[in-house]
């Protein structure tokens, strides 16, 4: 880091220049520490209490269901009886879950198209296309085709 530099009484102290006193020594940070490796997010915190499972009684039956689940149940339980807002609430969740799934079915994987694109590379190879460029064997389309399987879906 940069030595840095003293000044008999010339530094101007003002927004965004404190005095040198109260200034971190060279190589130092205000937070040291950082933050802590377990620390959660409020989103996988809520995820996690969403998914946790607690014994319900319904209809005289104990039933163990997620947070999530009763929470659905006890909005329709809502609706049900003519609370209007919680019936535009679930309707408005099952058109975008339903938006959602139509958007995911004709999606290709980011995999599936680096495959596709590795591919038709390969191809052109092959084929002679790129004629400034030397060609490739069977061998390195053949492990590149199996190198696209082996990730998995993510």
């Amino acid at each position: 880091m940069k030595a840095r530099k003293r000044t008999n009484g010339t530094h101007k102290v003002g927004y965004g220049r404190p005095p040198i006193s109260g200034q971190f020594p060279a190589g130092k940070c205000g937070n040291p520490k950082g933050r802590p490796k377990g620390s959660r997010s409020a989103a996988s915190m809520a995820r996690a209490t969403l998914e946790q499972k607690i014994a319900i009684t319904a209809k005289g039956v104990r039933k163990k269901m997620t947070v999530r689940e009763v929470a659905f149940r006890r909005l329709a339980e809502k609706a049900i009886a003519g609370d209007i807002k919680a019936l535009s609430f679930l309707l408005i969740l099952e058109d975008d879950q339903q938006q959602l799934s139509e958007v995911m079915v004709g999606t290709p994987t980011s995999a599936e198209r680096s495959l596709k694109i590795l591919q038709g590379f390969f191809e052109r190879q092959l084929r002679g296309e790129n004629n400034d460029k030397p060609k490739l064997t069977n061998t390195l389309v053949t492990s590149a085709k199996t190198c696209g399987n082996r990730g998995g879906a993510r």
